[in-house]
């Protein structure tokens, strides 16, 4: 790494500090690679799936052809830019249109599989502002999310740090942004060392 920072080849260099910081998570067991959390997803999805009516059979054959053909084959086709994009901690600007006055809201979110997943994280944040439901208008966002389009539905991305740039990132961005409203993802606050 040190070498191509010198070299002045930043992005070969970006491209190995995150891949030390996947390495490190994976190491660590965080995010993905935390077997509870893994858990808890679970029981979440069977949770959501018995509140909707199925029987055990037809909760047994989804999760059959949703290993088969559904999220695991989507994350597996997803591009090699997105799959390096979800890996950094992405920062996030809502503005309400509407309220004329308002300021808008700054949210950290930690690194994802997918980019389904930042969304819903964002609308945990602020219900119902990105159409997380409608397939038609994800990709759209989805156009935020790489950088092609500056904002959609009142959310733009600021900023991506890799996860060991996170604290550091975090307290420069609160520093510059003293007067804003700035909200975290629960499992970020783990890596903020702040006393």
């Amino acid at each position: 790494m040190a070498y191509y920072l010198r070299k002045g080849s930043n992005e070969e260099a970006r491209r190995l500090r995150v891949q030390l910081a996947r390495d490190r998570d994976k190491a660590e067991g965080k995010g993905r690679w935390n077997s509870e959390y893994q858990r808890e997803m679970g029981k979440r999805s069977a949770m959501k799936n018995r509140l909707q009516g199925k029987t055990e059979v037809q909760i047994k054959a989804t999760q059959v052809l949703g290993l088969k053909y559904g999220r695991k084959t989507g994350i597996n086709n997803q591009s090699k830019t997105t799959k390096e994009l979800l890996t950094y901690v992405s920062v996030w600007a809502y503005k309400n249109d509407a309220a004329k006055n308002t300021n808008e809201t700054y949210v950290f979110i930690s690194p994802k599989e997918s980019v389904i997943e930042v969304f819903r994280a964002l609308d945990r944040f602020f219900p119902d502002t990105i159409p997380i439901k409608d397939n038609k208008k994800i990709p759209a966002v989805y156009k935020v999310f790489q950088g092609e389009r500056p904002q959609m539905y009142g959310w733009r991305i600021v900023d991506r740090l890799i996860r060991n740039e996170f604290e550091n990132g975090y307290l420069n961005f609160v520093e510059n942004n003293s007067n804003s409203r700035i909200l975290l993802e629960e499992e970020l606050f783990s890596d903020l060392q702040v006393e």
